[in-house]
């Protein structure tokens, strides 16, 4: 279903009545912060999403392109959201993760098949309050609603040897904040962020779990599969980093972090690549986040809609396009921020 208007040339996104409860509801969230405290960070900022062909294509190519697009979070609330585009807009959501995104469909020769997102977002810094103990275990209801957290994609699949480590590392605790306040610790100081070689970037768990060394990327594919190792829920998030220290430019990359399934606290937000990267925030960024950041998409192995070459995008981050029904890689992309 479309929600657009057009406006010369700029498209504002509109939602139905059931999105703008949805809306409403994580607008509470996002003012109470769920269970979270709210910190003295607070960021409001324009980002910017642009996408365009990386070189010509023949008159009468068809091309579709899938973007994700920002949603609300407890930590984080979209006030406005439009897209600048001649080509056709549609606004959807994955159906196992429910992200929100965006499919622009073209045909070369008769429209300019470039497009722009622009996002005012605003993000908190937030704190769970994770004590140790607790709960040991998801009662049967808890493990429904979570259960597309307990299953892994092909991607996300650690194998033997990674269910073995995640149990030997685990061993001593009971409860499930301190058994996985033992995987963060056991990831965050035997992996080492290190982007020499090949190979990283991947979330390649088992490369992560044997070679010991990756970017954010493979910190959170190996914390992610640990946690599952032993039945606790555990998902990647992927987004983009805001630079501290400056107020508008481009972002050259992205960054991910994890969440995992607390039960009483629901999902809790851990960076154990940061924390590698920053031990004096270890306990900072173990259920708290900062607001220098932008969430874009939930989990890997993500379904979109109407695509006909691949049955799910592993990390759905940067565009995934499609030309005359077949995978297309020839699609660039830029970010962009700008403090409000």
């Amino acid at each position: 279903m479309r929600f657009f208007h057009r406006d010369g040339g700029l498209t504002r996104l509109r939602r139905a009545v059931l999105p703008v409860v949805l809306i409403g509801l994580c607008g509470l969230l996002f003012a109470l912060a769920g269970r979270a405290e709210r910190g003295r960070g607070r960021r409001a900022f324009r980002f910017y999403y642009r996408v365009s062909p990386a070189g010509q294509l023949p008159a009468g190519t068809r091309v579709s392109v899938w973007i994700p697009l920002p949603s609300d979070t407890p930590a984080q609330r979209v006030t406005d959201l439009r897209v600048r585009t001649s080509m056709r807009a549609t606004e959807g959501r994955d159906p196992i993760f429910g992200n929100r995104l965006l499919r622009l469909d073209g045909v070369a020769g008769t429209l300019d098949l470039e497009a722009e997102v622009i996002a005012e977002v605003t993000r908190l810094r937030i704190r769970h309050n994770v004590p140790p103990g607790g709960a040991m275990a998801l009662t049967r209801d808890q493990a429904l609603l979570v259960l597309p957290c307990l299953e892994s994609c092909p991607a996300e699949a650690g194998g033997p040897a990674v269910t073995a480590l995640a149990r030997e590392v685990t061993s001593k605790q009971t409860a499930i904040i301190d058994r996985v306040r033992a995987i963060y610790d056991y990831v965050r100081g035997n992996v080492r962020y290190d982007k020499s070689g090949s190979g990283w970037g991947r979330g390649d768990v088992s490369r992560a779990c044997s070679v010991g060394r990756g970017d954010c990327t493979d910190f959170h594919a190996l914390f992610v599969a640990m946690c599952r190792a032993i039945g606790v829920p555990a998902r990647f998030v992927l987004g983009v980093p805001l630079p501290r220290g400056k107020r508008a430019g481009a972002v050259a990359g992205h960054h991910c972090w994890a969440e995992f399934f607390l039960p009483g606290q629901g999902w809790i937000p851990v960076d154990v690549a940061e924390a590698a990267r920053n031990p004096g925030r270890a306990d900072e960024l173990f259920g708290g986040l900062d607001a220098d950041r932008l969430e874009l998409t939930v989990g890997r192995g993500v379904k979109l809609p109407g695509a006909r070459a691949t049955e799910r995008v592993d990390l759905f981050l940067y565009p995934y396009a499609e030309r005359d029904g077949k995978r297309f890689s020839g699609w660039r992309h830029a970010f962009g921020f700008q403090d409000m």
